[in-house]
């Protein structure tokens, strides 16, 4: 007893020494600070040996978690908590600068209960997560220990064995203290590190001291370890408040504010949030290693007096709490991160402003960042740019400063702009917990980018598209990719074929390859990817072979692209495979534009789960097969452009679920019923067409309403009329309706129209449709309308359209004026196509307002009056057809001022005067000014890139301009009936197309959604031309005044068709080689002087269909054989007394005389019949025909007696027929003239 009561004695000895010593522990307050040197305190020395060790569980946070999910101050989110807190206000005197701080005066006992957390101001939910710097180089030589002054801190020493840190428990009611006795020796000079600040979740240790520092001999050390009490759920709240210092004499005390940390923030928030404060201003010399405030040397003693001294030196800047200045430090980002994001910015052309909320020291609040709300790190990077040009553009070099986001999980750079490049990836290792990584339209040419990603071992999500590689490594010698989910190389140049270390990836779920240029067949080794969700191989124009049939052991695939990839074959096999998936689960095929062919086999219907299927563009045949109905997931079926030639079954009307029907562009036959119709209830999109015109048969009862609302109906070359069906007229969500060639002949219902006013494409032309338009209609989103080819009558419809493309009533019945109002109507317009009606009075003058108009097509109206003088305001005019008409005046020169007006038809009206000059500033490729009344001389200014120039039946008069032979393009030279003289220009062999036969390329230059007509004097009679325009070639310079002779020159233009120089005043002879010209299918060189023979090269003219060579002063023998026999018309020589030979009557001399029937060409045995021997053959084959022909029959009825009974049966029945029907027409005869006797 008396031991224990000696034992407790001096427990509460010791307890008295240590408050004694507490309470006179303080740094001299009062002694002058030093300048603020570095730019941030040194971390600790306990937490740097913490952090090393890794002992502090509590911090050990899954940078995974959704920190929306986590509350505030929970286990899970311990840095939620301010690291400072205001003490109350104390009387202190006017600006006093902050002191070292000590326990006060009165312990408090540490409390048993757990606090409840109080909900703080907005700030305290949000962890401060401050700018961390590199701290400075740490003092070399010995530290000085604290002033003797003072007494050092109370450090426990640890035992010899290094037992664990002593944590006292919490008293129930007013515990003793347990007063540690002295060691009996003294160890290694060790530092006291406290406990974590939250809940303790790690056994309690010892750190060092850091090197160089040797505190003295501990005072105190702990109880022997036997006693080790049990941890409480917090730290007992510490609070150093500062001490009471005199005021100054005769000032009066002021109430002032101090911040010291909060004892509930974990460690490493303190310290970053102490790092912002020293950075920021905060006078931290004192508490450096040799300073005067070193001691006590934790953590929580330092940072109490950083934040007192920074809140100390900034509250004069309006601050009146330690909790306004606290957003400060609630910043999350990390400042090493936030640098590094800066130094990117500032080598971003950023002049979109993508990155202009990049500004503020809080990095985790700009656009396209993301931290993670424990730690602060970054973790998400969206640089993603959508901009085509250069407004977001990175350079290479500047991707080097991502490598320090060390935390960083989810990069995005996407660009649109291809132009930017990366060569150096050599950061990207250094991203190791990176796991969604996408540089796509990135230029990545001469970067090494499957070594860099293969340093990445978390990668689950790599995108690498339009990123301009250009081959794929055929081998790779180890790849680390192991945990890689998806995989986009798509849209790039790989031009290999696929690599064999692409099937180690046996993770991939998604895997596309498609846009790219992949040579040979599928590998077989796809089967290695059991995983494979997702494949798209789709536009690899060389990958070849057949559809391999192994990719149907891929079970788990949801979706397979094929498209545009150059396979052929069948799928006959490939859909086996599938269907013996006992889970197939495949949703979405696509094998459209290929090569396959066949029959599409029965195992389709086994896809159960297909709900995309497209095989359009390739070469199946015959029909869908019955098991269709099967697949009742389906949503959408493209077939068009196949050679499907069949009916279409029944079963396909037990598609419930699809939405998309396309049988366009195939060759359909059979009949539709409703049966194939009447449980597609989801159907919005109906496409059905045929090449075989009428051959499908719409049979459906006319008052049948359909269980579907469509949007799109295409029906062209169906026959659904004559009637306008109820099925249809019920329709009243439609967009886009084709209803071409399908046989109605019947009115719309007005209603029809304005119910479905959402239309944007209508087209119901080549049918028979009558009567009249609504006049007065609203169609907000319309922009094709097609009614051309029908019989509408009555006025041009005014209807209202805000965004009209196309208008297209042409061959239709509509009269009257043109509406005046019409531009206003349609001012977004761009083609106008009224032509081949009967509309008369004025062009409106607001079609001015159509400023958007490329083609205007008034022809073959009635329309009169004066062209307007606005063409200079239709800049974007290429096409102005107003040909026949009754128009009169000039030509306005504001038409030469449409820069873009490329085709000119004014052909057959009353146009006058001369063509305007100003026609050389636009740029025409066709002019087409016949059948008017323009005089003057012709143009020497034409453009050099002119197709067409027709300019017959004028009053042009002078001679053909030199210039023109440098008109390099042009097939079609028409100035007939004319007034020009002078000769023809010897240098035609310069119309470089003519010479070679080559007007294609011009043409599809164009691009215009505008037939030329035009009417082309050929073969002796005026044929119109109109698709095959574009490939006649002509020149026609009849009807006119011509002399001189005809130049070698022509005979060069060997893709000449048709050469009529016919009724001029040409002299000389026919040019030798004219045999040059084989194409040439008209040559008329009629009513001229032409003198001198025929050549005989002309009878290598084996194209020539039409010759006219009469009424000339041609002479000698007509040259004979080829071509020349089938022309054998006297009236193409007649007028030409001095010709002789066939098939003129005159023979020339040395031709025998008498008369016998005329022969073309050949010998005189060839005409009088031949020799005897070949009359002698002719005899034999018809003795020898008759014989076999005789005995086949005859022969055959003497030998098979079966044959010749039912031959004399067949020959009694006919004669019995005969004189049956003979009997009966005598009798009725008789009955007719009463000759019958009753």
């Amino acid at each position: 007893m008396e031991t224990s009561k000696g034992y407790k004695r001096f427990c509460i000895l010791l307890l008295y020494v240590t408050m004694a010593a507490i309470f006179f522990n303080q740094c001299d307050a009062r002694r002058s600070l030093q300048p603020f040197k570095h730019p941030r305190h040194p971390r600790s020395s306990v937490i740097k040996t913490t952090k090393k060790l890794k002992v502090t569980k509590h911090l050990d946070i899954d940078p995974m978690l959704d920190s929306s999910n986590v509350q505030p101050y929970s286990l899970s989110s311990p840095f939620s908590l301010p690291p400072f807190e205001s003490l109350g206000p104390m009387p202190l005197p006017e600006n006093t600068p902050p002191f070292c701080t000590y326990p006060p005066n009165t312990p408090q006992p540490p409390t048993t209960s757990i606090p409840t957390p109080t909900v703080p101001s907005p700030f305290s939910y949000l962890p401060p997560v401050l700018p961390a710097l590199s701290p400075p180089p740490s003092p070399t030589g010995t530290l000085p220990g604290p002033p003797t002054t003072n007494p050092p801190e109370i450090l426990p020493s640890p035992p010899t064995t290094n037992p664990p840190e002593i944590f006292p428990s919490p008293p129930a009611t007013n515990p003793p203290e347990i007063v540690p006795s002295p060691p009996s020796s003294v160890p290694s000079p060790t530092t006291y590190v406290p406990s974590p600040l939250g809940p303790i979740l790690s056994p309690p240790y010892i750190e060092p001291s850091p090197p160089g520092y040797v505190p003295g001999t501990p005072t105190y050390t702990p109880a022997p370890t036997a006693f080790v009490p049990s941890p409480p759920l917090f730290q007992p709240p510490v609070v150093y408040p500062p001490p009471t210092v005199p005021p100054p004499p005769n000032t009066p005390p002021n109430r002032a504010l101090w911040c010291v940390a909060k004892p509930s923030v974990p460690d490493p928030i303190i310290q970053e949030a102490m790092d912002y404060a020293c950075w920021s201003g905060a006078d931290c010399n004192s508490i450096e290693p040799d300073g005067s405030c070193f001691q006590p040397n934790t953590l929580f003693a330092h940072a109490s007096y950083a934040f007192n001294s920074f809140w100390q030196k900034t509250k004069e800047a309006g601050g009146t709490s330690c909790s306004e200045d606290q957003s400060r430090a609630n910043i999350k980002c990390i400042y090493t991160e936030r640098e590094a994001l800066l130094s990117f910015k500032k080598g971003v052309s950023d002049d979109s402003g993508w990155l202009s909320s990049w500004v503020g020291e809080d990095c985790c609040q700009w656009g396209g960042v993301e931290c993670n709300n424990q730690t602060g790190h970054v973790t998400k990077l969206d640089l993603s740019c959508e901009w085509e040009d250069n407004s977001c553009s990175i350079g290479e070099e500047i991707l080097t400063h991502l490598g320090n986001l060390s935390s960083l999980m989810h990069l995005d750079l996407y660009s649109n702009s291809f132009n930017m490049k990366a060569d150096n990836l050599d950061w990207l290792p250094s991203l190791s917990s990176l796991k969604y990584l996408d540089m796509g339209g990135r230029n990545l040419t001469g970067a090494n980018w499957l070594h860099a990603v293969n340093m990445l071992p978390s990668l689950r999500e790599l995108h690498l598209s339009e990123c301009e590689f250009d081959r794929l490594p055929p081998s790779f010698p180890f790849v680390n990719l192991t945990s890689l989910f998806v995989l986009d190389l798509s849209n790039n140049q790989f031009d290999s074929s696929i690599p064999q270390w692409l099937f180690n990836l046996t993770s991939l779920t998604i895997l596309d390859l498609s846009t790219n240029s992949l040579q040979g067949t599928i590998p077989y080794n796809f089967v290695n990817l059991r995983n494979l969700e997702h494949l798209d191989l789709s536009e690899n124009p060389y990958i070849t072979g057949n559809l391999p049939s192994f990719l149907g052991n891929l079970c788990k695939l949801k979706t397979l692209s094929l498209k545009s990839t150059n396979i052929g074959g069948n799928i006959d096999g490939f859909l086996d495979h599938f269907s013996t998936c006992l889970n197939n689960s495949l949703e979405s095929l696509d094998l459209s534009l290929n090569k396959l062919v066949g029959n599409i086999p029965d195992s389709l219907g086994r896809l159960e789960s297909l709900r995309y299927l497209n095989l359009y563009f390739n070469s199946f045949w015959g029909s869908i097969p019955p098991s269709i109905g099967n697949l009742s997931s389906l949503q959408q079926l493209d077939l068009s452009f196949n050679e499907m030639n069949e009916t279409i079954p029944a079963s396909l009307g037990l598609l419930s679920k699809l939405v998309i029907l396309d049988l366009s562009a195939n060759s359909w036959r059979g009949v539709i019923t409703e049966t194939q119709l009447m449980n597609l209830t989801r159907l919005e999109d109906f496409v059905l067409t045929t090449y075989t015109v009428h051959s499908l048969v719409f049979i459906v009862m006319y008052n049948w309403v359909p269980p579907f609302r469509l949007k799109s109906l295409e029906l062209e070359n169906c026959i659904i009329g004559p009637k306008f069906p109820v099925w249809l007229q019920v329709q009243n969500e439609l967009t886009y309706v084709n209803l071409k060639n399908v046989r109605i002949a019947d009115t719309i219902p007005e209603e029809w129209f304005s119910k479905n006013s959402q239309l944007v494409d209508l087209d119901l032309s080549n049918n028979q449709i009558t009567g009249k338009l609504l006049q007065q209609l609203v169609l907000p989103n319309v922009k094709f309308i097609d009614l051309s080819h029908n019989y509408f009558k009555g006025p041009i419809p005014v209807w209202l359209a805000k965004n009209w493309v196309e208008l297209h009533l042409k061959n239709n019945s509509f009269a009257g004026p043109i509406p005046s109002n019409i531009g206003d109507l349609m001012t977004t317009l761009e083609i106008l196509d009224l032509s081949e009606n009967l509309l008369s009075g004025k062009i409106p003058l607001s079609i001015r307002k159509m400023i958007y108009l490329s083609i205007l097509d008034l022809n073959s109206n009635q329309l009169s009056g004066k062209l307007p003088n606005y063409w200079n305001e239709l800049q974007d005019l290429k096409v102005v057809d107003i040909s026949y008409n009754s128009l009169h005046g000039k030509i306005p020169r504001s038409m030469g001022f449409s820069s873009n007006l490329s085709i000119l038809v004014l052909s057959n009206n009353h146009f006058y005067g001369e063509i305007p000059s100003t026609l050389q500033y636009s740029s025409l490729l066709s002019i087409d000014l016949g059948g008017n009344h323009l005089s003057g001389n012709l143009p020497s200014w034409i453009g050099p890139n002119i197709l067409i120039l027709r300019l017959r039946s004028n009053l042009f008069n002078g001679t053909i301009p030199r210039e023109w032979c440098n008109l390099l393009y042009l097939h079609i030279l028409d100035i007939a009936q004319n007034n020009l003289f002078g000769g023809i220009p010897d240098c035609l062999n310069n119309l470089t197309t003519l010479v070679n036969s080559n007007n294609n390329d011009q043409y599809n230059s164009l691009d215009l959604m505008y037939i030329e007509k035009a009417i082309i004097v050929t073969k002796g009679r005026e044929l119109q031309y109109d698709t095959t325009l574009k490939f006649v070639n002509t020149i026609d310079l009849s009807g006119n005044n011509l002399t001189g002779i005809i130049p070698d020159e022509v005979t060069s233009l060997k893709g000449l068709g048709t050469l009529n120089l016919s009724m001029n005043h040409l002299t000389g002879k026919i040019p030798n080689n004219i045999g040059n010209l084989r194409w040439l299918e008209t040559l008329d060189l009629s009513n001229n002087n032409i003198s001198g023979p025929i050549p005989e090269s002309m009878s290598s003219l084996t194209s020539l269909a039409y010759l006219n060579l009469s009424f000339n002063n041609l002479a000698g023998r007509i040259p004979s054989g080829n071509q020349l026999q089938t022309l054998n018309d006297a009236s193409i020589y007649e007028g030409n007394p001095s010709l002789c030979g066939s098939p003129l009557l005159t023979k020339c001399p040395g031709d025998e005389t008498f008369e016998e029937p005329n022969f073309i060409g050949g010998s005189s045995e060839d005409k009088y019949g031949g020799d005897d021997f070949e009359r002698l053959w002719f005899y034999v084959c018809v003795g020898f025909g008759f014989v076999v022909g005789f005995w086949s029959v005859c022969g055959t009825l003497l030998v098979k007696k079966s044959w010749r009974h039912w031959y004399f049966r067949f020959c009694d029945d006919i004669k019995d027929r005969i004189a049956l029907t003979i009997a009966l027409k005598v009798v009725r005869w008789k009955r007719k003239l009463g000759l019958e006797k009753f």
